[in-house]
């Protein structure tokens, strides 16, 4: 099965993406594939490979309408610490954590999504170029963020006191080759402090 697999995901990655569909059949078969990996490690007695986190994560969101298992707890949990520093600054002008700030920049970014995706592409001999070339990147993105724009990341029940739901969707959208940018992605949350909906936008 796992040759199988490999296999059409090689073929995949020949063709520029071009859809929606492209981006989810690439995704969910790499889920397939990190599934296959970790019931062998299982089955081996070896411990659990988490290199690969982050990439799980969005094939995940990739498939699902709302999202609330730990990747997804992990991100509104930054959103939430985020807000709590907006707050605190317009009130008491609170530093932050440089380190928390890089985090949640990767976030926004999607840093570790592409960087996974290159490394773990790389381990199957699989062309990387969707994660390591910037155009074709950038391209991957934009049928990306169609697939899971409002469909929310959750975290009820965690002990939040400021955000427990995020979600992308798309600000703006440009021909390739006419502006600065491909896509403007937006992410937005609500502060349960006053139910103001906040949101912050990155272009690709």
């Amino acid at each position: 099965m796992k040759p199988d697999i490999v296999d059409k995901l090689r073929f995949e990655l020949r063709e520029p993406i071009e859809s929606e569909r492209q981006v989810v059949y690439i995704l969910a078969e790499l889920r397939k594939l990190l599934e296959l990996e970790s019931i062998a490690r299982s089955a081996a007695g070896e411990p659990a490979d988490s290199s690969y986190f982050a990439l799980k994560f969005y094939c995940d969101w990739a498939v699902h309408i709302r999202l609330d298992q730990s990747g997804a707890q992990r991100i509104v949990q930054r959103f939430n610490q985020y807000q709590k520093f907006v707050e605190e600054l317009a009130s008491r002008g609170n530093a932050v954590d440089p380190g928390f700030l890089q985090e949640l920049d990767q976030s926004l970014n999607l840093t570790k999504f592409r960087e996974q995706l290159g490394a773990y592409l790389k381990t199957h001999d699989l062309d990387p170029a969707t994660a390591t070339d910037d155009d074709q990147w950038t391209e991957f993105l934009v049928y990306y963020a169609r697939v899971i724009e409002d469909a929310p990341l959750i975290s009820v029940g965690h002990g939040l006191d400021l955000v427990d739901e995020v979600s992308i969707s798309i600000h703006d959208e440009r021909p390739v080759g006419t502006g600065d940018y491909r896509i403007a992605v937006k992410w937005t949350w609500m502060s349960k402090k006053d139910g103001m909906r906040q949101n912050v936008v990155r272009f690709f």
